[in-house]
Formats: structure tokens, C-alpha cells, sequence
């Protein structure tokens, strides 16, 4: 045998240690694989990817818009100024030679905020009266006047709106209601406002639960939450009026089915978490529609790694443009009938097996959910995404960020509580922090103390 044969054999022993860590090195490369899922799978958020904002190459057009598009520059000159102030030079800027009266004038038109203002302390008089009939006491009520406590509702709406809408800090809050209205108030302070807003409201945020149970379509999904540093579940209902958040210790099938109730009857649009099967046995009257937007981000991932995921990827891709040109013409029944038995015939000629591993995980989704893909076509008004959803979520995942941890039941109770009232009227197009404020009002003028 050639002597540099021998230079290049290894030592057995070195041979076995080596060998002998060959699976620990697999399973180190099987863990590292499944965290770079978190971060570049088909269902990571875009602001989990490092080039989030791709750099796109120089087309070499002029920058800006082109000419005669509609600009985007503020109109103030059709505004009446709720103050004109005539400002004029006193001297020469080149010879300092006293001057008189302008030669003319140039208007200009100036945005302005108020003063921060110092809070106001009201005094109510109460009258009291009794019935010369019955007897009975009965004090006068005021929209400004709470049942209880010292705050008026435009203070407690500020509060609330800074802490959820603004995502301010209790520091924060108390900061600015320190430097910007002279107030000095403790954190115990501020989180009893929240209280006592979210318990006067506790009707208002039944109501969304009780008109989401009898919605037409409700759209589900749920992400991850912290409870003194435990790990919870917040789960959003969302329907085209209303929004609930729900944080529960469990992200199994009993949380929408406690909230639905099992004689729900409409659709619900989700994904394809395992949770939702359990859920469609569960509600026997509801129909489910999964989302094409999970199964094209799916379909895009495979598309990326073999040949057969990227035909899969494109005859999806050409199926679902197909679908959504048919639902805006806003079909008949007969319509749709037809459309979803082509539809379930289209997903049969699918091949029925792949090579890939991520690719037959795929097709072998499609047909366990078969129908559940084409709800959108049988039922009117029903989305293919589950894009409400999604979108829904993110003012709470960035809250998780920013505080990290809920601290207590009570402040768990809260958060849902205001969460929902204040993403329910933002989605009508009212402005949550007057409504809370009107809300408090309304409340506070019904009520009636013994």
C-alpha cells in the first residue's frame, strides 16, 4: 500500500470520538433548523427577516412623482385663521435705519397647538330630594360626575388612550400628566383608572361578545401573551363591526368555543392550527374557511427549494387570482354552486404525491381541509384570508414588546376589556378616545346611587 495512503488514514480512536458525536451534532442541526423556521419560514412575520426592506435597483426614472399627479402638500389657504397676528420690522437689517409702514404685506399661514393647560378641580353640588309620595331619596346625576372616585370621564378616557392607543408606559402616563396638566399622581393611581373605566364599560365589551356569537362570519387567530412572565394566549374574534381580544391560559379548541357557543352558525376564517379541527367537530352548525394567505406563503417556501414546489406554488397562485376576480363580481347562488364544485374538482387533479417532503406535507394539507378552502365561494361575504386577523394583532404584539408581561388578573381583565372597546370604534371610524370619553358620560348619567 502507497505510503501516503497511511499519511492520510485517521487513528481509529480519533475515528470513534468523531463517530461518536455525529448525533449529538444532528440533533444541534435539527435545533438550529427549527429556530431559523421562527425567522425565515413561510408563517415568520416580515419583521423577523434581516433585509426586511430590500434594496431595489436604480431604474435611472427622475425621482419624485410625475408631472401632473395630484400633490400631497397640506391646503391651509382655504381655512379661516382662528387668530391673525401683524408682525413688522422695526429697523434696517442692512443699515439699521428706523423704518415705517410696510410696503406690503405676505400672508402666511401657521398650525399652531394650544398651551398645555393646568386640570381643572370641579365642585358638584348634589341636590338630594325626597318623595313626598314615597319617601324615597334620589341625588342628581351628571355626565361629568362619576359614581365613584375622583376623576372626571375625560380624564379617565386620556389615561386609557394614552396607555393602549399610545402604548405609553405608567411613567409615562404620569409624566405627562405631571408636565402637561399639573397633575401628580401615583401608579396605583393610574392603574385604578383603567379599573374603573374597563368595570364601567363591562356592558359595552359584553355586548361585542354577544354580537360576534350572532355574526355571520368571524375571523380567528391568537398569538402569544405573558402573565407574570408565564406564557398565555391572546386571541382576537374579529368580524367587519366588531373586535375581541380574549388572553386565556390555552391556545386549545375550548377558548372559541366558549366565545362562539356551540350553537354558532356562520364561518369562521382561520389557519390551519390544529385547535380549528377540534373546532369544527365541536360546532357542528358552523362552516370554516382556512386561509389561502398561510397556504401561498407555504406554497412560496416550496416554491424555493424544488421544482415541484414552484409549479405547485404557481398553479395556486393562479387558482386564488382566479377566485378572487370571481368573488368581486359579487356572483349569484347558482353561481357559486357551480364555481365550488369546479373548484373542488380543480384541487382532485392535483398530484396526488411528491418527491419533496415539504411538498407532499402540502398537497396532504389540502385535501384533509378539502372543502374547507372553497367556503368563500359557497357562502356570500366571506374573505379567503385570514388577513383581518393578522392585522388585528399586531397592535398587540407590539403592547407584548414594549411592557413584556401582564401583572395581575385584574390588569389581564382590563387589557381585554379596553382593547376591544377602543379597536371596535377605531374600526367604525370614531375617534376611541372621545368615544370612551362619550361612553363614560353616557354611563355615569345613568347611573343611579341608592
Amino acid at each position: 500500500m502507497p505510503d501516503d495512503i497511511h499519511a492520510n488514514c485517521v487513528p481509529r480512536e480519533e475515528f470513534d470520538k468523531v463517530a461518536s458525536q455525529i448525533p449529538q451534532l444532528q440533533a444541534r442541526i435539527a435545533e438550529l433548523e427549527a429556530r431559523m423556521e421562527k425567522y425565515e419560514g413561510p408563517h415568520a412575520p416580515p419583521s423577523a427577516g434581516e433585509e426586511r426592506y430590500p434594496k431595489r435597483e436604480p431604474t435611472g426614472n427622475p425621482v419624485g412623482k410625475p408631472k401632473g399627479s395630484h400633490g400631497a402638500t397640506r391646503k391651509l389657504e382655504h381655512q379661516a385663521p382662528d387668530e391673525t397676528i401683524p408682525i413688522k420690522p422695526k429697523e434696517c437689517r442692512r443699515c439699521r435705519h428706523p423704518l415705517g409702514e410696510p410696503a406690503r404685506w405676505e400672508r402666511r399661514l401657521v398650525l399652531d397647538v394650544p398651551e398645555p393647560q393646568p386640570a381643572r378641580l370641579l365642585e358638584f353640588q348634589k341636590g338630594i330630594c325626597i318623595c313626598p309620595n314615597c319617601g324615597t331619596e334620589t341625588a342628581a346625576v351628571d355626565p361629568r360626575l362619576p359614581a365613584k372616585g375622583e376623576f372626571s370621564p375625560r380624564t379617565l378616557a386620556l389615561v386609557n388612550d394614552l396607555r393602549f392607543r399610545g402604548r405609553f408606559s405608567v411613567p409615562m402616563v404620569k409624566a405627562f400628566l405631571r408636565e402637561r396638566h399639573g397633575m401628580d399622581v401615583s401608579t396605583a393611581c393610574i392603574l385604578d383608572m383603567t379599573s374603573r373605566a374597563a368595570g364601567s364599560l363591562r356592558a359595552a365589551h359584553n355586548g361585542i361578545v354577544m354580537r360576534i356569537r350572532s355574526s355571520r362570519s368571524v375571523h380567528v387567530d391568537e398569538t402569544g401573551f405573558y402573565l407574570n412572565g408565564k406564557r398565555i394566549w391572546c386571541w382576537i374574534f374579529a368580524t367587519d363591526s366588531d373586535v375581541l381580544f380574549v388572553i386565556r391560559d390555552s391556545r386549545g379548541s375550548g377558548v372559541p368555543m366558549r366565545i362562539l357557543g356551540k350553537d354558532y352558525s356562520g364561518t369562521v376564517v382561520c389557519d390551519c392550527f390544529s385547535a380549528y379541527d377540534l373546532l369544527k367537530k365541536r360546532l357542528p352548525k358552523a362552516k370554516i374557511q382556512k386561509c389561502w394567505a398561510h397556504l401561498l406563503r407555504e406554497s412560496k417556501r416550496c416554491s424555493q427549494e424544488s421544482e415541484e414546489g414552484k409549479a405547485l406554488h404557481s398553479e395556486l397562485k393562479a387558482f386564488f387570482r382566479r377566485m378572487k376576480a370571481f368573488l368581486l363580481t359579487k356572483p349569484a347562488a347558482d353561481s357559486r354552486a357551480a364555481e365550488y364544485a369546479a373548484a373542488l374538482q380543480w384541487l382532485d387533479k392535483l398530484p396526488a404525491d411528491a418527491k419533496e417532503p415539504r411538498v407532499a406535507r402540502l398537497l396532504g394539507r389540502l385535501r384533509k381541509h378539502r372543502q374547507d378552502w372553497f367556503t368563500c365561494i359557497a357562502v356570500p361575504d366571506v374573505e379567503p384570508t385570514n388577513n383581518n386577523a393578522e392585522r388585528g394583532l399586531r397592535p398587540q404584539a407590539i403592547l407584548r414588546r414594549l411592557r413584556g408581561s401582564l401583572r395581575s388578573e385584574q390588569g389581564k381583565e382590563d387589557h381585554e376589556a379596553m382593547t376591544s372597546l377602543m379597536a371596535s370604534w377605531q374600526l367604525h371610524g370614531l375617534n376611541p378616545g372621545l368615544q370612551l370619553e362619550n361612553e363614560l358620560c353616557r354611563v355615569f348619567a345613568e347611573s343611579h346611587p341608592p
